[in-house]
Protein backbone atom coordinates (compact mmCIF):
# COMPACT_ATOMS: atom_id res chain seq x y z
CA UNK A 1 0.00 0.00 0.00
CA UNK A 2 2.50 2.25 0.94
CA UNK A 3 4.38 1.80 -2.66
CA UNK A 4 1.32 2.10 -4.65
CA UNK A 5 0.54 5.45 -2.88
CA UNK A 6 4.25 6.88 -3.21
CA UNK A 7 4.48 5.99 -6.78
CA UNK A 8 1.34 4.74 -8.80
CA UNK A 9 -1.32 6.60 -10.77
CA UNK A 10 -4.18 4.05 -9.51
CA UNK A 11 -5.38 1.03 -7.35
CA UNK A 12 -7.51 -1.71 -8.42
CA UNK A 13 -8.09 -4.38 -5.76
CA UNK A 14 -10.71 -7.30 -6.27
CA UNK A 15 -13.68 -7.99 -4.09
CA UNK A 16 -11.60 -11.62 -3.85
CA UNK A 17 -8.40 -10.11 -2.91
CA UNK A 18 -9.76 -7.60 -0.33
CA UNK A 19 -13.00 -7.71 0.99
CA UNK A 20 -14.95 -4.29 1.69
CA UNK A 21 -14.29 -5.18 5.74
CA UNK A 22 -10.45 -4.47 5.01
CA UNK A 23 -10.98 -1.64 2.23
CA UNK A 24 -11.33 1.66 4.32
CA UNK A 25 -8.13 0.36 6.23
CA UNK A 26 -6.11 0.00 3.04
CA UNK A 27 -7.38 3.02 1.47
CA UNK A 28 -6.11 5.08 4.34
CA UNK A 29 -2.72 3.27 4.33
CA UNK A 30 -2.37 4.47 0.64
CA UNK A 31 -3.56 7.75 1.40
CA UNK A 32 -1.31 8.37 4.05
CA UNK A 33 2.03 7.10 2.20
CA UNK A 34 0.88 9.84 -0.64
CA UNK A 35 0.67 12.25 1.69
CA UNK A 36 3.74 11.42 2.68
CA UNK A 37 5.42 11.69 -0.32
CA UNK A 38 4.44 14.93 -0.83
CA UNK A 39 1.31 13.98 -3.23
CA UNK A 40 -2.26 14.87 -3.20
CA UNK A 41 -4.23 11.70 -2.50
CA UNK A 42 -7.02 12.83 -4.41
CA UNK A 43 -4.62 12.43 -7.52
CA UNK A 44 -4.53 8.55 -7.32
CA UNK A 45 -7.40 6.79 -9.04
CA UNK A 46 -8.82 4.20 -6.98
CA UNK A 47 -11.48 1.82 -8.35
CA UNK A 48 -12.86 -1.56 -6.75
CA UNK A 49 -13.91 -4.23 -8.74
CA UNK A 50 -16.80 -6.37 -7.66
CA UNK A 51 -17.09 -9.92 -9.28
CA UNK A 52 -19.69 -12.25 -9.25
CA UNK A 53 -23.76 -12.33 -9.85
CA UNK A 54 -25.64 -8.91 -10.48
CA UNK A 55 -29.09 -8.19 -9.92
CA UNK A 56 -30.89 -6.65 -12.53
CA UNK A 57 -32.69 -3.35 -11.51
Amino acid sequence: MALTGARADGWLPSHAYLGLDRLGGAVRRIDDAAVESGRDPADLRKVYKRVGPHRAR
